[in-house]
């Protein structure tokens, strides 16, 4: 009896041993789990924070603001562009401001418009009168001598085509007897500027614009015009005025010029398409095909009606 009790002593604290046993393991897997569970779960929210979270960069960029007002005219507008630059390496800030004379893509007889390097082409053509100025720094290349902006008249600083052409064409009229030379070739906006502002204390400005033309209009900054003299046995011709219009020298360029790619630039009765008053002594190199279209067999066309454009001062 004594014996079994002892045997009965000895499987309860088996027992017990064994439940407090299960209770400690299953303790410990619970406590396991749970920082598991919390670890996984922090993971998971840094991962959505590091998904949410915008990357900050700190730069310094270029920053560009144009500024455009148009004012529309019949057969223009003028175009004011302002254009704003900060560079990275400063603070300060740089504007430059230019305004040219905006047209039309195409004028009425569909000829491309287009302003590069400081002056306007019309079907490729070089144009400067009342309505498409050059600009002030305009200098031509590829002539014969190099212009500069303090150069005053220069005979030889046209156009190399153009200055070989003319001594094709006085040597043909050296055939007549008459010497032939150009006696204003290449003007700097700079003087053509000190001619304008003569001509308008002499003549008044109205007046003057019908026969001079502003600074930054003139023909002769393009280095494709110029005026000519003649002499004849040692006696010379009245020379840049209308007594040279009927004059045998005149009347011969006139009508063979062409042939050698220059054409009358303002001819006779044609004030209203050019602007000017004829003038027998200033021609323009085009090249011999345009040239002839424009002699139209001794009917001058002018430059203004074969393009479809207007020569009139904005103001």
């Amino acid at each position: 009896m004594e014996k079994n009790k002892h045997v009965n002593k000895g499987l309860i604290f088996v027992l017990v041993a064994i439940v407090l046993l299960v209770i400690s393991i299953f303790i410990f897997y619970n406590m396991k789990s749970n920082v598991t569970d919390e670890k996984l779960a922090k993971e998971t929210s840094s991962e959505s924070q590091k998904k949410d979270k915008k990357p900050t960069i700190s730069s310094t960029s270029t920053s560009t603001s144009t500024t455009t007002t148009i004012t529309t005219t019949s057969t223009s507008t003028t175009k004011k562009i302002t254009t704003s630059k900060t560079t990275k390496s400063t603070t300060s800030t740089t504007s430059v401001t230019q305004t040219i004379r905006e047209v039309a893509s195409t004028t009425s007889k569909g000829f491309k418009v287009e302003y590069r390097a400081g002056a306007y082409y019309i079907g490729g053509i070089l144009i400067a009168n009342k309505s498409y100025p050059l600009d002030k720094d305009y200098i031509p290349s590829g002539t014969h001598k190099q212009a500069s902006s303090s150069t005053t008249h220069c005979a030889d600083c046209i156009i190399e085509d153009g200055y070989l052409a003319f001594q094709k064409m006085k040597e043909a009229i050296k055939e007549k007897g008459i010497i032939l030379w150009i006696q204003s070739g290449y003007r700097s906006y700079s003087l053509q500027n000190n001619l304008y502002n003569g001509y308008v204390k002499r003549s008044g400005k109205q007046q003057a614009d019908t026969y001079s033309a502003r600074p930054g209009h003139s023909e002769h900054q393009t280095g494709y015009a110029f005026d000519v003299c003649a002499s004849k046995d040692g006696k010379n011709y009245p020379c840049i005025t209308s007594s040279f219009n009927n004059t045998e020298p005149a009347l011969w360029l006139k009508d063979n010029c062409y042939k050698y790619g220059f054409i009358l630039r303002y001819p006779e009765g044609k004030e209203n398409e050019t602007g000017y008053k004829h003038e027998s002594w200033h021609f323009r190199y085009v090249g011999v095909e345009l040239a002839t279209k424009l002699y139209n067999n001794g009917s001058w066309i002018t430059l203004e009606d074969y393009l479809g454009i207007d020569s009139k001062y904005d103001n």
